[in-house]
């Protein structure tokens, strides 16, 4: 079924700099920039993968996040208080007056709302686990980056690609599409 999320709070190979107060994108653009340099100034090179969430807070499956929120210690009334938060949650469209009809909500978080930021956050934290590479996330974005071994060059390759394999598994057992369009 779903594994454990991870129990340590830190990562030391990943940087988040999404919905948290007092960092920015540019802070996560400066940092990745910096590490570019630093590897060129070592005379190294860069391997590095840029992926985007498709509409990355409509995919939060409620289900795996009361999952992952009791897997992070949350229990009892706030996790009540937080399950009726999602549940019974419909929506329909209206075109020209015409609407559809009313369609139970499984996924997603309200957007604009203040929780969801931060129940995002928890829905993605895991996406770091067996992550070999340096990954940097911001909001629903995310980075591998790993510095080209010139004697190893495949491997640093095969890396990468494992990585991507892991998250590509995650994606699929947490119900998350990454947008082919935005990735490079």
């Amino acid at each position: 079924m779903w594994k454990r999320a991870n129990s340590s709070p830190i990562h030391k190979k990943e940087t988040n700099s999404g919905f948290k107060q007092l960092d920015s994108t540019v802070n996560q653009l400066v940092h990745i920039v910096h590490s570019i340099y630093q590897s060129h100034d070592s005379y190294k090179d860069v391997c590095s993968v840029f992926l985007d969430i498709s509409k990355a807070f409509d995919r939060v499956y409620h289900k795996g996040l009361i999952f992952k929120l009791k897997q992070n210690g949350i229990s009892g009334n706030l996790l009540k208080l937080l399950e009726s938060y999602l549940e019974n949650r419909f929506h329909r469209v209206v075109i020209n007056g015409v609407s559809s009809e009313w369609e139970k909500i499984e996924s997603g978080l309200p957007q604009g709302s203040i929780l969801g930021p931060l129940l995002f956050l928890i829905y993605i934290n895991d996406i770091i686990d067996d992550i070999v590479s340096n990954i940097y996330i911001f909001a629903d974005d995310t980075s591998l980056m790993q510095f080209i071994n010139p004697l190893n060059i495949q491997g640093t390759f095969d890396t990468i690609n494992s990585d991507l394999q892991r998250l590509h598994a995650w994606s699929i057992q947490w119900r998350v599409d990454f947008n082919a369009l935005k990735s490079s």
